[in-house]
């Protein structure tokens, strides 16, 4: 009788442990296909880097050389540094912006025009972080994403034309919470 109860308890040990991982890989597969927060360990360079050239994310505006405003969006101030160098390895970007919450820097957002701007610096971000997750393959849009900083590249299928966004998850994080406590706050007021 003690064998069977033993193996019993071992069986359902062993059943609880496969459901858990089962339970986990799920909520985990699950949570990467709702929220492109996809963490990936091999991607730490993406994290230590953490912004776009000589910029961290975070970094304050006062600190930004050559920074010229030209619009709000969604909450964002969007810069451009004047006499910057639209090389990014072989491609040439037409526009880079910078999205600034608060005076801290938040966000990159590189454009570039044509196949072969476009694919060089698909290539480029591929050479420094990875391949980066393609969720269709008749689609041109990449994924890399660590604990602090997101990056996605999409092609235009029709244009070629390319826009790359990064962006920091703290910054962003604190603008949605933000956001979120205004919404909060102006539905108390009704």
């Amino acid at each position: 009788m003690k064998s069977l109860v033993f193996l019993i308890a071992l069986l359902l040990t062993s059943y609880w442990s496969y459901a858990q991982k089962s339970l986990a890989q799920h909520l985990l597969d699950s949570v990467t296909a709702a929220n492109p927060r996809i963490v990936d360990p091999g991607l730490l360079k993406l994290d230590l880097k953490y912004g776009f050239r000589d910029l961290r994310f975070e970094t304050p505006l006062a600190r930004v050389k050559n920074a010229v405003a030209f619009s709000p969006a969604g909450g964002l101030r969007m810069y451009r540094r004047t006499g910057e160098s639209k090389k990014i390895g072989t491609a040439s970007a037409s526009d880079i912006q910078y999205a600034f919450y608060k005076g801290r820097l938040a966000g990159v957002c590189i454009m570039t025009k044509g196949y072969g701007n476009s694919q060089a610096i698909l290539k480029a971000f591929q050479a420094l972080y990875g391949e980066g997750k393609k969720e269709n393959p008749a689609v041109e849009k990449y994924i890399w994403g660590a604990e602090k900083t997101l990056m996605t590249y999409e092609q235009n299928s029709v244009t070629n034309d390319a826009m790359i966004y990064m962006y920091s998850f703290p910054v962003m994080d604190a603008k949605a919470a933000d956001e979120a406590k205004a919404a909060e706050d102006a539905g108390s007021d009704l």
